[in-house]
């Protein structure tokens, strides 16, 4: 195994560790323990991407998914534990939602790589393959939030989010370098997220001044 790929391994579990989070906050609103929103968010883009377009059996079915599924169950339920049934403070609220932001915007890189890797085995369609990539990606948090895809992409945030993805599997496919990929994507989150905020920044002024 090369260096890049223990990197990109570190990475991923950085990733659902960070996806366990994000489960946990979509299930906040539940009357239980949210479990399967955390494997949802976690494995669902790659139970997608298995059986809808590369018509194989799924791995998260399989016995090598054992350790995988534990570890974000156990992330997944200490998050809900204490940071949505303890009440800790708004302090660390605020740090492990921006501890949970930055390990996705790594972890999707990890993603998008994974799932067209596995693609690259199965087919030699440049359609399917992207889709592989993209679906691993952001599949299992379309499956956590319950909500159709176009009501999702009606928040131009996330829309913005989905299109950084996407062209992260298209420099995927044409450069094939995993670890590249991972910083273009981390960036390119990055970006849109500075634009965001200037952005709010600069409403908030005009509405100051109108008033």
């Amino acid at each position: 195994m090369d260096s890049n790929t223990i990197i990109i391994s570190l990475i991923y579990y950085i990733g659902i560790v960070s996806c366990a989070a994000q489960g946990a906050e979509k299930g906040k609103y539940d009357n239980d323990i949210p479990i399967l929103r955390y494997i949802a968010n976690a494995f669902g883009g790659g139970f997608m991407r298995d059986v809808i377009f590369l018509s194989v059996p799924p791995w998260l079915f399989t016995l090598s998914a054992l350790p995988d599924i534990i570890l974000v169950v156990i992330i997944g339920f200490l998050y809900t534990y204490y940071f949505l049934i303890c009440n800790v403070s708004n302090k660390y609220y605020s740090i492990a939602m921006q501890i949970v932001t930055i390990t996705d915007a790594f972890g999707l890189g990890s993603f998008v790589c994974i799932g067209m890797d596995k693609a690259f085995i199965y087919s030699d369609n440049i359609f399917i393959i992207l889709a592989c990539g993209y679906v691993t990606a952001i599949g299992g948090g379309i499956l956590a939030r319950g909500k159709s895809f176009t009501k999702i992409l009606n928040n131009k945030e996330i829309a913005r989010y989905h299109f950084v993805t996407m062209l992260g599997c298209c420099y995927y496919y044409i450069f094939r370098h995993s670890l590249c990929l991972v910083c273009f994507i981390a960036i390119g989150l990055f970006l849109v997220n500075q634009c965001q905020l200037v952005k709010n920044f600069e409403n908030r002024t005009n509405s100051l001044n109108i008033g």
